[in-house]
């Protein structure tokens, strides 16, 4: 997901211009001060270190001065220094919420997104009018899977400012990962009345729209974020697969070209070329080639389960209901580990990605010997970015006695080795 956060230097800067100025004349370590802020104002910042420290040296309980030493040096990329400075400011001055704030821009360039999201707390608690930190922290909050507290803070944000655009998306997103459904749709289409070239707004819409089932309406809301923003190569393979459940597979196959043509490290789009290919050629069901390791379906008796009828649903390609009897399916039985694994793969082909993951492990939790979650767990990661994560679970399903998915997984590592 895309965040409107201002940039970290940008944040950190406009904390460091509001630093306080001195009406009288100040004393030696206030003329360090003022003299690192000018300098780090001119682009002087080792001049600007240099004088901070001198203000540090001369008065350790000058509270700004440690701030503004911290956003010299975050700003010089020495992030582990820019916290000790930030810490210092924030014990010898609690009551500052930009000193929370500049905190926790840290704590998350350091990777600490929990402590992150407390520094966040802190410093709302003390303003809560602080639009940035309401934002910052919703941000986080996605990252972290809280996603009812994130749509919280993302409605403050709203709150605080109604016509900003990307804080609807954000909200969308946050309420989609809730299951919102139509909450989410009301914020995309808020958005994109505010912006109306917002193709991340339209892209969004559409996805939700499809996971709906309204497979027609997402088609339209892609071709709309392609018309403002052609070349969307996420766009084009949404709308692939949008057009794919509707049997449309000509079109289908020309916008997972597309999406290829705009960017070839796109493996999903790959693959559901292939397998639009193979459906346009009527090529047998074993030989169509599908985004994750799915087992053939077994032969549902009477009476299905929930288990039963979402796995014949996901492998017609109908994936919201898939989507949803799967759901029901983990809360009746929370130790099948092919129900964690159905719904993963639906979630998967949804362009869920992280439920997707999460679901994936689930299963492996549950069966270590699962291959086929390891395979298709790994294709995930690998999509995610986590190259090294993903070749390590191929490796894994290589060894579990399964040929079909060890051969898929030779068959990967190779096309992947060097990734």
């Amino acid at each position: 997901m895309l965040y409107c956060l201002r940039s970290l230097a940008a944040a950190l800067a406009a904390s460091l211009l509001a630093a306080p100025c001195f009406a009288q004349a100040p004393n030696a370590a206030g003329q360090k001060f003022q003299d690192g802020v000018s300098a780090y104002r001119q682009g002087q910042f080792t001049a600007a270190e240099a004088d901070l420290r001198g203000a540090v040296r001369l008065d350790p309980k000058f509270a700004d001065a440690h701030n503004a030493l911290g956003i010299v040096l975050q700003r010089r990329g020495r992030t582990a220094e820019a916290i000790a400075e930030f810490e210092a400011s924030v014990r010898l001055r609690p009551t500052s919420p930009d000193a929370h704030y500049n905190l926790a821009l840290a704590l998350d360039r350091q990777g600490e997104i929990k402590e992150a999201v407390q520094e966040l707390k802190t410093a709302t608690t003390l303003r809560p009018d602080f639009l940035p930190a309401h934002y910052m922290r919703g941000s986080l909050l996605q990252k972290l899977g809280r996603h009812e507290e994130a749509a919280a803070e993302f409605r403050e944000t709203i709150r605080l400012q109604p016509e900003d655009s990307r804080a609807h998306y954000v909200l969308g997103n946050a309420l989609d990962d809730t299951g919102a459904h139509d909450a989410a749709i009301a914020e995309y289409q808020r958005a994109i009345t505010l912006a109306p070239n917002s193709a991340d707004a339209y892209n969004a819409l559409g996805n939700v729209l499809d996971v709906e089932g309204r497979h027609e309406d997402a088609v339209a809301d892609y071709r709309q974020a392609l018309r403002v923003k052609p070349g969307f190569a996420v766009a084009h393979y949404n709308c692939g697969l949008a057009l794919d459940a509707l049997g449309r597979h000509a079109e289908a196959i020309a916008e997972f070209k597309a999406a290829l043509k705009s960017d070839p490290s796109l493996t999903l789009a790959r693959i559901y070329l292939a397998k639009a290919l193979s459906e346009q050629n009527q090529a047998a069901p074993s030989q169509a080639v599908s985004t994750v390791a799915v087992p053939s379906p077994q032969a549902a008796p009477l009476g299905k389960t929930s288990l039963q009828r979402g796995r014949e649903l996901y492998n017609q390609g109908h994936l919201a209901g898939a989507a949803i009897e799967l759901r029901q399916a983990v809360a009746a039985a929370p130790a099948s580990p092919e129900a964690h694994f159905y719904l993963a793969a639906t979630l998967d082909d949804q362009g869920r990605p992280a439920e997707a993951v999460r679901q994936y492990q689930k299963a492996i939790s549950l069966n270590p010997n699962y291959a086929a979650a390891h395979v298709s767990l790994g294709t995930a990661l690998y999509l995610a970015g986590d190259h090294a994560g993903a070749r390590q679970q191929w490796h894994t399903a290589l060894h579990l006695g399964d040929a079909a998915q060890a051969s898929e997984a030779a068959q990967l590592l190779r096309e992947y080795h060097g990734s």
